[in-house]
């Protein structure tokens, strides 16, 4: 087993480059950070069972390889369903505690059917509103992110909202006498602040319940990774011509990294050899560094830093993306317009300390790296190409073999999802 994982995780030096210095650098940018006992029994377990895969030179996998016919990615009704049954329904991660952290912040949603503003009251707490005046509907906020400075003024009009959402001030009231303003102040959506992560129904009539959406085991483990302390962030939408399970698609294996991430990732981590673990809806995916096996022989478990070695994402139904590593939380966000036009929110976040000087060059070098590989080898490869491959009728279905685990189990979840709805 020694000598395999030997000869998998040789990496060329030549092909090392740019992503070489960076992942060098993140070396002296974060240095080592003790775990918790949770965290470290997690890691140590998952460092175990990529230590067997990487001897065996395969992932988690299914039983068998399937297929999805091309009408899943093409048939408007099909995505009316899915729609409905899903994006409509289920929790959506709004942003970061940290984009919202001071009073008065906002960010504004709009990607969804229902215009949302989020915002951090001058009492700390997080609420989520209609992004509509009362009055005539028009949109309180026009920018991405901003400050209301204690509340939200309507640009049409001139209705004034309190931070809370209450209905302040009516220009030329008299013309509106006897109307409640009580009754009157901003139409709430449900949200919910957990774990550094900021949740919203993408309704105002949807229910938030975050306990039965994440279930206890993942509730907890998110817990672990302090994504309250980030800080900083770097953020672009990305329009993609593609159906959306093809975007959620690329972010669900390693199997690409040895072709289409052949001069980055695949330097860094064993391509093709991945956990897979299920929490519900949800699922944890796990790779390796290829120094994980070195470190592991040359360390004893007391001393190993396993964090350093291991890249952790948690992928959580039916779109949000949350890639860990020492040093940057990597977000997308997955949100379908129509069957064929996705939108992405893509973010990092920065774990680095502020105070450290030159930690904000490191976090732009490794913004624009992650942004790059997204744009120009997963996205076209895994999206758009593949949707116009699909649409042009030729192609009649999509194969994902035993190595895709992910892949099958969320296909499994879209399909249980959507009956269930009825």
């Amino acid at each position: 087993m020694e000598q395999a994982s030997a000869a998998l995780v040789e990496a060329p030096a030549e092909k090392i480059g740019l992503m070489g210095e960076m992942m060098a650098e993140a070396g002296k940018r974060f240095g080592h950070v003790k775990t918790a006992t949770a965290d470290a029994e997690l890691l140590q377990s998952l460092s175990e069972r990529l230590l067997k895969l990487i001897g065996n030179k395969r992932p988690d996998e299914a039983p068998t390889y399937i297929t999805v016919p091309a009408s899943a990615y093409l048939d408007p009704a099909h995505f009316a369903r899915e729609k409905a049954a899903i994006f409509d329904r289920m929790p959506i991660l709004a942003c970061l505690s940290s984009d919202i952290a001071h009073a008065g912040d906002y960010r504004r949603v709009q990607e969804l059917d229902t215009p949302i503003i989020v915002t951090r009251t001058r009492k700390g707490e997080v609420k989520a509103f209609v992004n509509g005046c009362r009055h005539r509907g028009a949109a309180l906020v026009y920018d991405d992110a901003g400050n209301a400075k204690g509340g939200f003024l309507c640009p049409y009009h001139g209705w004034a909202y309190t931070d809370e959402g209450d209905l302040k001030g009516i220009a030329c009231p008299e013309a509106f006498e006897g109307l409640d303003k009580k009754e009157h102040g901003l139409v709430q959506v449900p949200c919910e602040e957990r774990h550094g992560l900021v949740f919203v129904s993408p309704r105002a009539d949807a229910p938030l319940d975050l306990d039965t959406f994440l279930g206890p085991d993942l509730d907890r483990e998110l817990a672990l990774w302090q994504f309250d302390k980030v800080t900083g962030a770097r953020s672009e939408p990305v329009a993609l011509k593609g159906n959306w399970k093809l975007v959620y698609d690329t972010f669900l294996e390693s199997y690409h990294f040895a072709q289409a991430h052949k001069n980055n990732l695949a330097t860094f981590y064993v391509p093709n050899v991945n956990t897979v673990d299920r929490f519900g809806k949800h699922q944890r995916i796990a790779v390796a560094n290829r120094t994980l096996p070195d470190h592991v022989a040359a360390h004893a478990p007391e001393e190993r830093q396993l964090q350093d070695h291991l890249l952790i994402a948690y992928v959580l139904f039916p779109g949000i993306v949350l890639i860990n590593s020492p040093q940057i939380l990597e977000v997308f966000r997955i949100f379908p317009q129509s069957v064929d036009t996705t939108i992405v929110q893509h973010s990092c976040y920065s774990k680095l300390p502020a105070e450290m000087n030159g930690n904000d060059g490191f976090f732009e070098m490794v913004w624009q790296s992650a942004h790059n590989i997204v744009m120009n080898e997963d996205f076209p490869f895994g999206v758009t190409t593949a949707h116009r491959a699909l649409a042009s009728g030729s192609i009649k279905e999509l194969i994902f073999g035993r190595n895709e685990l992910a892949v099958q189990n969320n296909y499994a979840v879209i399909r249980e999802t959507v009956d269930a709805a009825g």
